[in-house]
Order: C-alpha cells, then structure tokens, then sequence
C-alpha cells in the first residue's frame, strides 16, 4: 500500500548540493514536510551525528529519537572481508547512538 511507505535515501548525488552534505539537506527536508519513517545513508561518523541530532531537534530529544526513531541509517558495505574507514564510522555511531541500521550486503 502506498500510503504505509517511507522514504528511502537518494542514489548518486544532483548537481548544485554541497559535497558531503546532502543527506543532512534530504533528512532535514523529508522531516519537516512528512511524518513517515526515513530510510537514510550518511557519510561517515559525523553524519550520523549529525542526522540523531536534527532528528532529536524534531522529536524533542535524543532520548525520543532512540525510542521511537523517525528513521534508519543504510549502511552499504563492499565485501565481506573489507569495509571502508567511513562505512565502519557509521556502523559505530549508528550503536553509539541506539540509532537503527541495516547492512547492505555486496553483491
């Protein structure tokens, strides 16, 4: 049903955004316009970060994010023996935070 789907975070990256920034811009905009879950990437630790606090500004707290998060981080890995410095940053954050997360298993 359509109306029981989230949002899902972008592939590839539009022209006119600053590097980097993108997914901070793309949670802050869907937050602000929709009360559904967000399917979110980062791009590394501090995205993370950064993404638990604009959802806590949205929610009330930190605390309001952990229990009832209004969305989950994609982690995106590329082999199942090597995983890059930022996908680990994320992964770390994600249960620093109590932040949810699923892996993207490489294909």
């Amino acid at each position: 049903m359509i109306g029981e789907c989230g949002y899902h975070a972008r592939h590839g990256h539009p022209t006119g955004y600053p590097p980097g920034r993108l997914d901070r811009i793309l949670l802050s905009t869907i937050l602000k316009n929709s009360s559904k879950h967000y399917y979110s990437q980062g791009l590394g630790g501090a995205s993370v970060r950064d993404q638990v606090e604009i959802a806590a500004v949205v929610q009330g707290s930190t605390q309001a994010v952990r229990q009832h998060p209004c969305f989950s981080m994609v982690v995106c890995l590329v082999s199942p023996l090597v995983h890059p410095a930022e996908r680990v940053q994320e992964i770390m954050e994600c249960a620093a935070s109590g932040s949810r997360s699923g892996w993207k298993p490489p294909i």
